[in-house]
């Protein structure tokens, strides 16, 4: 192979490496800004859960649902820290026994607060909690 032909194909491997390095810093770059965004929103949105969790506590008559998970998988305020997971995404609902609300939020779901009108949730809540569920 003459040496123009090895320069050549040496020059266009090192092109192709520094495209690759800036595709890959620019990805980076993006990823940190977006994370950093993104965490900021979590926080957020779990101080906004966990105050409507004190405010339940400071108030605790009935239930109240604090965060949802999609639209049809609840996180009911019960008592003293302790929140229940309604699912109504099945034919058939479940919900979870009284577990520490701190523990449900550090689980695998993507919670967000909860927006709008809880009556229906609730009823259903309370009728399952009623029924031994």
């Amino acid at each position: 192979m003459e040496e123009s032909t090895r320069d050549e194909l040496r020059r266009l491997v090192d092109e192709a490496k520094r495209g690759e390095l800036e595709q890959d810093r620019h990805l980076r770059q993006e990823l940190r800004a977006r994370s950093s965004a993104e965490i900021t929103g979590q926080i957020a949105q779990r101080k906004a859960i966990f105050a409507a969790q004190l405010a339940h506590d400071a108030n605790p008559e009935g239930m109240a649902i604090v965060a949802q998970c999609g639209p049809d998988i609840y996180l009911v305020a019960v008592h003293a820290g302790s929140a229940r997971v309604l699912d109504l995404s099945a034919s058939e609902p479940s919900l979870s026994g009284p577990e520490d609300i701190y523990a449900l939020m550090a689980g695998g779901a993507d919670w967000l607060p909860f927006k709008g009108s809880s009556d229906a949730v609730v009823a259903v809540a309370t009728q399952m909690i009623d029924a031994g569920c």
